[in-house]
């Protein structure tokens, strides 16, 4: 009896430390789109995917409660050891984001609170609105957008304004994530750069990379995030356009 309640224990006690690591995973899911431009390095889906495996492992452990003596329960251990081995692997494989970064990243609980601390914020809309012209003008014209390594604290510096005053504007003014406001102008970067003669003989990827996407999997997400279309649809629905207008009549077209 004591050893079942044991048992008992030590699982409620693995499902809390389980449940605290899915929420620090989520923060920083979340933290990480206010903070980077480009997320496809720092992102740690991979261990999601072993948080995944420790649930599918929880739930063979917990059936021993009900199914005493099944052979299933017997890959518990097995697929524990699997496990570990993996998680080591996976942590020296990724082993730069353990390391000290170039700018000191903050804590989740940062960006936790940031909506609370908003409210005693003394920025007034005047300021607000400086910001966000000063911002703007950074992208547009200075096109930092095109750095694939472009941070909000590298933004912050360039802006001469706080990163709190900066992410405060983003959320607030334009309810937006960093990530989301960088990668908008890259997509649009990318939008006149197939329309100039100049980048005719790039590749779509050729293009994403000049406008400040490091991968493929990015541009093509953010791209038809923020088009409804993929890369590929939106080119070859803005050429069959352009033969139109340019061939009004339907030039070759049988009467």
């Amino acid at each position: 009896m004591n050893g079942e309640f044991l048992k008992l224990l030590i699982s409620i006690q693995f499902l809390v430390y389980l449940f605290a690591s899915f929420k620090v995973w989520l923060q920083h899911s979340v933290m990480i789109q206010n903070y980077y431009a480009s997320l496809e390095k720092i992102r740690i889906n991979w261990l999601r995917n072993i948080l995944i495996g420790m649930c599918f492992i929880y739930l063979i452990s917990l059936s021993s409660f009900v199914f005493t003596g099944a052979e299933i329960l017997k890959l518990a251990p097995l697929l524990g050891a699997v496990l570990i081995y993996v998680t080591a692997y996976l942590g020296m494989k990724h082993s730069r984001l353990f390391a000290t970064a170039e700018v000191m990243e903050p804590s989740p609980a940062h960006f936790q609170q940031k909506n609370d601390n908003y409210r005693n914020s003394t920025l007034g809309e005047d300021r607000k609105q400086e910001i966000l012209f000063k911002m703007k003008d950074c992208m547009q014209h200075e096109k930092l957008f095109t750095d694939n390594k472009l941070t909000l604290p590298k933004l912050a510096a360039r802006m001469e304004v706080s990163t709190h005053h900066l992410s405060q504007v983003l959320n607030e003014n334009l309810g937006q994530t960093f990530f989301d406001y960088v990668n908008e102008f890259r997509v649009k970067e990318v939008q006149k750069l197939m329309i100039d003669p100049a980048y005719a003989h790039y590749s779509l990827l050729g293009m994403a990379m000049e406008a400040g996407f490091n991968s493929k999997s990015a541009f093509n997400t953010a791209f038809k995030k923020h088009t409804q279309q993929t890369p590929l649809e939106y080119r070859n629905s803005f050429q069959q356009k352009h033969e139109i207008k340019s061939d009004p009549i339907g030039k070759g077209a049988s009467w």
